[in-house]
């Protein structure tokens, strides 16, 4: 009942490492209703196989953005650019499905599962456009400050409005056959922040997971327009790494030690950033980080 109303949702909106095989006529799973069914030749689905895969995002003009918000002066210049980094689970999907009736008939492609300790099922559509189309997506971290932010040498503000990131399917090329999905698997333990640094720099949609370590295992299915679904014969996984706390690599700040030091204290970086070297000011002649008391 699931997985009925996945496809009629679907419908009406209009991971092994490198695994991929052909799928053989005699186990095809069909649902033909008019016309030609569409057929699903192949799926590869890389898996990271337990490696977390790196991710970092310059935000150097966020920070700066931020500290201009809150009365800092514009002309501060950052000893190195302000770079937060760290881990999460990336499995890129890639079906080729071909139908006789035209690509065109196609509606639906989607890979589906069931998050750990839920009874429903989630579903990634996948798409074959190039990645022109474009999603929005609100950032995740709204409590150490906004990122609708922009500092050059003509200006340096913040909007307080929650800042709106723009996500594709990461898919290569329009019109192929082959539809794509880079997805991007976070454990609980994960910083928010590093969301917003998914959203940013690879233009991905985050995907929490309840806990790491887990394998999840996923269903492939191609609908057309006129209702005709194949599924192919087997399920591919993807195993979401586990957040090493311990790990520094997991999560940090390069750069600029006055601005990383803000960047990850947002509530109380006076006490932790007094005096560290920095986001001079020449109109001031000191850093930022020696105006706090």
């Amino acid at each position: 009942m699931v997985r009925a109303r996945v496809l009629l949702a679907a419908t009406a909106a209009g991971l092994m490492l490198f695994a991929g095989c052909s799928k053989s006529e005699d186990q095809a799973a069909k649902r033909q209703l008019f016309g030609s069914p569409p057929q699903i030749t192949s799926v590869v689905v890389t898996d990271p196989s337990q490696q977390a895969s790196p991710l970092s995002c310059d935000f150097t003009e966020i920070m700066k953005g931020r500290l201009c918000y809150l009365g800092a002066p514009p002309d501060m210049q950052e000893d190195a650019p302000i770079t937060v980094f760290g881990k999460y689970t990336k499995a890129v999907f890639e079906v080729t499905v071909t139908d006789q009736d035209g690509i065109d008939d196609l509606l639906f492609v989607g890979a589906s599962f069931e998050k750990p300790g839920s009874d429903f099922e989630s579903t990634l559509v996948l798409f074959d456009d190039g990645s022109m189309n474009e999603f929005p997506q609100s950032q995740v971290d709204q409590l150490s400050g906004p990122q609708d932010c922009v500092a050059d040498e003509f200006q340096c503000y913040c909007n307080e409005r929650v800042k709106e990131y723009k996500v594709t399917s990461n898919d290569v090329t329009a019109g192929d056959g082959k539809f794509t999905r880079a997805a991007a698997f976070f454990a609980p333990q994960s910083k928010d922040i590093l969301r917003d640094c998914l959203m940013l720099a690879n233009k991905q949609a985050p995907i929490p997971i309840g806990e790491g370590g887990v394998t999840l295992s996923f269903r492939i299915d191609a609908v057309d327009r006129e209702g005709n679904l194949d599924t192919w014969d087997s399920n591919p996984t993807v195993t979401v790494v586990s957040v090493e706390e311990q790990d520094p690599s997991f999560f940090g700040c390069t750069g600029d030690e006055c601005g990383c030091c803000i960047f990850l204290n947002p509530f109380n970086y006076p006490s932790e950033c007094f005096g560290k070297p920095g986001l001079y000011s020449p109109s001031l002649g000191v850093g930022v980080c020696s105006l706090f008391t």
